[in-house]
């Protein structure tokens, strides 16, 4: 089975808490399973002014909140890349990489997860997508896509379908 790893760029793409349900973060889940099995799961942003229900909600479903004081512009930028290439580095068995964000400050990370033979998929809003980060990917899936996934879970092994 292949393995997966989500970059969330939480600054570009925030999410509605329902409650202590994050219905976005498992659409995403379940869109990471449908490519493989998520081995990381990683979201970053300045948690400080965040409501704190998102913020257990996020790591409930497993992920990793890393928290990037904002004392420059794009510190969770520079941050999210440089774990996504420490990623790539250490487990070569992660081979497709979820990255949600519209920046086209990620179009370099994207060519050089490529030129590593990584998949990339962008996941984001489909209005205020970059280009450029569109074209330099694989593929895309817009928040909108994500919304409408269905509460399955997905097993590989033998390709049955188990309604959560």
């Amino acid at each position: 089975m292949d393995e997966v790893a989500i970059f969330w760029d939480y600054e570009n793409v925030r999410v509605v808490a329902k409650g202590i349900n994050v219905p976005l973060a498992e659409a995403l889940i379940k869109y990471s399973e449908s490519q493989g099995h998520p081995r990381v799961k990683k979201v970053y942003s300045n948690w400080a002014g965040i409501n704190t229900k998102i913020v257990q909600a996020l790591y409930s479903l497993g992920f990793d909140t890393i928290h990037v004081s904002m004392g420059k512009t794009n510190s969770v930028d520079v941050k999210l890349t440089v774990d996504c290439l420490e990623t790539a580095k250490l487990y070569p068995d992660i081979n497709c990489f979820i990255i949600v964000t519209g920046d086209k400050d990620f179009v370099s990370l994207v060519n050089s997860l490529k030129a590593d033979r990584r998949k990339v998929i962008i996941v984001g809003n489909s209005n205020i997508l970059s280009e450029h980060l569109l074209l330099s990917a694989d593929d895309f899936t817009s928040l909108e896509e994500l919304s409408k996934i269905p509460h399955f879970h997905h097993i590989h092994q033998n390709n049955c379908l188990s309604i959560l």
